[in-house]
């Protein structure tokens, strides 16, 4: 049966994006600690990396002939993995360096103040939008390095994404008033 199926490049990314939601879910969910499988978790990170821009990769090759409704599913889903990605490095950066980040009254966030992995989730959101409340800081080099990267992605995305669903709009518009 299993010889009968066909994996195609399309098929096997989105089978990894998948997996790899499932993944982050698994590894940011719990309260951050140091854990024995760090290289397993580090690796994750790289394969799903890896994965986001095959994906990237292959939807912006069909996305000229997509809807308007495909189009922003697709940005939609690619910015849900790229905040997440950067949720599960925050993660990861905790587990190596409690002081990584700050609070507003000096003190560390560490294990015990990023309790969930919702609250990595919540600071990868206000880094990647440029809101910053300023709630948490980042203190490390890794961490700072990080979410300037973070905040550079957004806004890059962020640009692209209203361009090409502008594009779609327009073109739906010259569409309909040319009948």
């Amino acid at each position: 049966m299993l010889a009968r199926l066909r994996f195609t490049a399309r098929t096997c990314m989105i089978l990894c994006y998948l997996i790899g939601q499932v993944s982050i879910l698994c590894w940011l969910y719990p309260p951050p600690r140091p854990t024995r499988g760090m290289g397993l978790q580090m690796m994750d990170l790289l394969v799903l990396s890896a994965v986001t821009i095959g994906i990237v990769y292959e939807w912006f090759k069909v996305l000229p002939r997509a809807s308007i409704r495909q189009a922003v599913l697709f940005m939609l889903s690619i910015i849900f993995q790229v905040v997440e990605l950067f949720a599960f490095a925050y993660y990861l950066i905790v587990c190596v360096n409690p002081a990584s980040f700050s609070m507003p009254d000096g003190t560390f966030a560490g294990p015990h103040r990023f309790g969930h992995g919702y609250e990595f989730l919540y600071y990868s959101v206000t880094t990647f939008t440029g809101t910053g409340y300023g709630d948490v800081t980042p203190a490390s080099a890794m961490a700072k390095e990080f979410a300037s990267t973070e905040m550079l992605v957004g806004w890059i995305m962020s640009t692209l994404m209203m361009a090409l669903l502008g594009s779609k709009i327009s073109q739906l518009f010259f569409r309909r008033r040319g009948r």
